[in-house]
């Protein structure tokens, strides 16, 4: 099901758009509008709990604990609100996850977008498959 129209829009960030951020990949410009959006108040920013240990994971086995803390605060500073994983995202996850081709992290992105009717940020082509069931806006072209 495809988000409703909401103002402000709602968006789930998948950990590789804010990964662009951390990384600096080249999405990352997209990514830093989108947040300067939610700061206005011109949308709504939400990230689950997974994708954010999926964050903090992936800085730290690249570049350190050192990095990873400090890429925790810039996280928790930024205009985006958490969501917990309750037991309506985990089984929108499991049935995401049992269709096959996308990771199990992915597909709490995914059951967080169900959930909240909003639209998924990411720059990963895992989420192809799944653009009849959740809207998806590329941060990559």
């Amino acid at each position: 099901m495809l988000p409703m129209t909401r103002n402000p829009p709602e968006y789930i960030i998948d950990s590789s758009a804010l990964l662009a951020i951390c990384l600096n990949e080249p999405e990352a410009e997209k990514m830093e509008w989108q947040l300067i959006r939610a700061r206005e108040g011109k949308s709504s920013l939400f990230l689950s709990v997974v994708q954010y240990g999926e964050i903090l994971y992936i800085i730290e086995q690249r570049k350190g604990v050192q990095r990873r803390d400090e890429i925790r605060e810039y996280i928790l500073a930024l205009p985006i609100s958490f969501i917990p994983v309750n037991r309506s995202i985990a089984e929108e996850a499991a049935h995401i996850k049992a269709q096959g081709d996308i990771s199990y992290l992915d597909a709490f992105a995914i059951g967080a977008a169900i959930d909240r009717h909003a639209t998924i940020l990411t720059k990963d082509r895992e989420f192809r498959k799944f653009s009849k069931e959740v809207s998806i806006e590329w941060l990559s072209s």
